[in-house]
């Protein structure tokens, strides 16, 4: 099993993975701060494309491209941004 951890990837991806965050917790603070399981991978899918798109970095075309093409790279995207981001943030709503 392939692990990916954020420190290992390149500034883009950390740029990408960090305009994420930043979308999910505007997402869950503004849109809807307890998704279900379907919602929350449907909002990361299409924050990760977001946060693509708009990096200003050299690459970020192809990055966009591959998290639309393949849903290997979504999929081991997502491993980044959801299981610390999300449920962070899910359990930090419910506690405050």
């Amino acid at each position: 099993m392939n692990r990916f951890g954020l420190t290992k990837q390149s500034s883009l991806l950390r740029d990408i993975i960090h305009r994420t965050f930043d979308k999910i917790q505007a997402a869950l603070l503004f849109s809807n701060s307890f998704p279900d399981a379907h919602d929350a991978l449907t909002l990361i899918s299409g924050l990760l494309v977001s946060a693509a798109a708009e990096s200003p970095k050299p690459g970020a075309v192809d990055i966009h491209e591959c998290l639309l093409c393949d849903a290997e790279y979504m999929a081991k995207m997502h491993v980044l941004v959801s299981s610390c981001s999300l449920t962070q943030n899910i359990i930090l709503l419910k506690i405050l």
